[in-house]
């Protein structure tokens, strides 16, 4: 199933590169920043409800299992 995804993924950006569309690819380290700032945001929304803070925490634990934040 991964590397389904991996292959759409890669469709995806080469018929955004055909239409004219620049991908820009960020380092892990700015991948990272940007997801501990959408953490931040994503805590502001959570407060306001039980079960989307539940998906934010199971989100952000296997993002940490995963080394991604």
């Amino acid at each position: 199933m991964y590397f389904q995804y991996e292959m759409l993924d890669l469709e995806a950006a080469a018929q955004a590169r055909a239409e004219g569309i620049q991908i820009s690819d960020w380092s892990l380290e700015e991948r990272a920043k940007f997801r501990n700032i959408a953490r931040e945001q994503w805590e502001s929304v959570t407060s306001q409800s039980p079960i989307a803070k539940e998906y934010a925490d199971a989100l952000v634990t296997f993002m940490q299992s995963q080394g991604l934040m």
